[in-house]
């Protein structure tokens, strides 16, 4: 994704919101896992024919309440 916003500058709003949910929806799916990533950037986010990939879970912790 970070290589994406330098080429395109700016995404419509469409686009960004189509972007975000899918983040959204992977960052819900990590946390029923019980699992928080800890480094989520642009660098960290793959685009593959326009379907959103989390990266990088070198930094990831599972997490338990107490």
């Amino acid at each position: 994704m970070a290589d994406y916003i330098k080429i395109h500058r700016t995404l419509s709003e469409r686009e960004a919101l189509k972007l975000f949910k899918q983040i959204i929806l992977g960052v819900s799916a990590m946390h029923q896992f019980k699992i928080i990533h800890r480094d989520l950037k642009p660098s960290n986010i793959l685009l593959q024919n326009g379907r959103v990939k989390i990266a990088d879970f070198g930094l990831a912790r599972k997490f338990c309440k107490n």
